[in-house]
C-alpha cells in the first residue's frame, strides 16, 4: 500500500528570517503530520533548578528524531494550551461537513 504524498505549491515566501513552504492538500493523516504540536513545561534555568512560581514555557515538540525540542515562548500558569490541529479539524468538518479522514485536504 503506497503512502499518499502532500503536495508542495511553488510559492515562496519568509517568515521571520526562515523559508516557507506552503502545502498545497493531500489526506488528512499527511497533513496532520505537518502541523507543530506544543507542550508546556516549568520555566526553570535547568533541571534540578526550582521552576518559576509564575511562569511556564511553551516548546514545540519534535516531529522527528533529528530534531530537538525549541522554545518558542513563556506563558503564565493559568494559560491553556489549544494544539493547533484540533482547530484545523474543525475547520475542515465546517468547510467540508465531514471529519477530516473522510478525504483530502485541499
Amino acid at each position: 500500500m503506497s503512502e499518499a504524498v502532500l503536495e508542495t505549491l511553488e510559492e515562496e515566501a519568509r517568515w521571520r528570517a526562515r523559508d516557507v513552504t506552503y502545502w498545497g492538500g493531500g489526506p488528512w493523516p499527511q497533513v496532520k503530520k505537518q502541523i507543530p504540536e506544543f507542550r508546556t513545561r516549568d520555566f526553570r534555568t535547568s533541571d534540578d533548578a526550582p521552576a518559576n512560581p509564575y511562569l511556564n514555557i511553551v516548546e514545540r515538540i519534535p516531529r522527528t528524531k533529528f530534531e530537538q525540542p525549541v522554545p518558542v515562548g513563556t506563558v503564565s500558569r493559568a494559560y491553556t494550551l489549544a494544539q493547533h490541529a484540533g482547530p484545523t479539524r474543525c475547520c475542515w468538518r465546517e468547510v467540508f461537513g465531514m471529519h477530516p479522514t473522510g478525504g483530502n485536504f485541499d
